[in-house]
């Protein structure tokens, strides 16, 4: 499932879109903001209320592991961030 949203947070004319996911795969939770060219990775805890709650805690703390993502599941992200509303 995939989570996307506007923080509102004036990085660009269209503001801050983030879109994230859990990857079950690796066991990972994988943010793509693509107002700032941000993508990485978070520690998603069970403590956490939401995907939405996990990534902005990491983020706004500075304590997300940068990534280079790729291929469908980050075309996914872009593709979710992309669609946010402004």
């Amino acid at each position: 499932m995939v989570v996307a949203w506007n923080t509102g947070r004036y990085y660009s004319d269209k503001g801050q879109r983030i879109a994230a996911a859990f990857n079950p795969d690796d066991g990972k939770l994988y943010f793509c903001d693509i107002d700032r060219g941000i993508d990485g990775s978070v520690e998603y805890s069970k403590t956490d209320n939401s995907i939405k709650e996990a990534v902005m805690r990491s983020y706004d703390a500075s304590t997300y592991d940068c990534e280079s993502l790729y291929g469908e599941f980050w075309k996914m992200l872009l593709d979710a961030a992309k669609a946010v509303e402004v």
